[in-house]
């Protein structure tokens, strides 16, 4: 089992998921207000499945949140092109700001 962190594109919340895959397929979603945090996380799964990057970004990068006015300076893990881990956001818009600017995710 393989756990991936996503942002929801259901509805304008865009919550961070939790999402639990075994063998290509979502087994649980976690951090979800509503019940399309599902259906979203089943598409970017099936997406990420079709099209594999073997040459994403691995390692650390510094970046500016664009989520709210704070511009908090961000240190942020990455490991084949997916957000691991961040440190020195300063609110829950900090993952949803790196997984934008460094996922490519809209």
């Amino acid at each position: 089992m393989e756990k991936i962190n996503l942002t929801c594109q259901g509805c304008n919340n865009h919550c961070p998921l939790e999402v639990t895959v075994e063998k290509g397929r979502v087994i649980k979603v976690e951090g979800n207000c509503c019940h399309r945090g599902i259906v979203s996380a089943n598409t970017q799964i099936e997406q990420r499945m079709k099209k594999p990057d073997a040459g994403a970004f691995t390692g650390e990068k510094r970046i500016y949140c664009t989520g709210c006015g704070n511009r908090c300076d961000m240190k942020v893990t990455m490991e084949d092109g997916l957000v691991k881990s961040l440190k020195g956001d300063g609110c829950r818009r900090g993952i949803i700001s790196a997984r934008k600017q460094l996922e490519g995710v809209r």
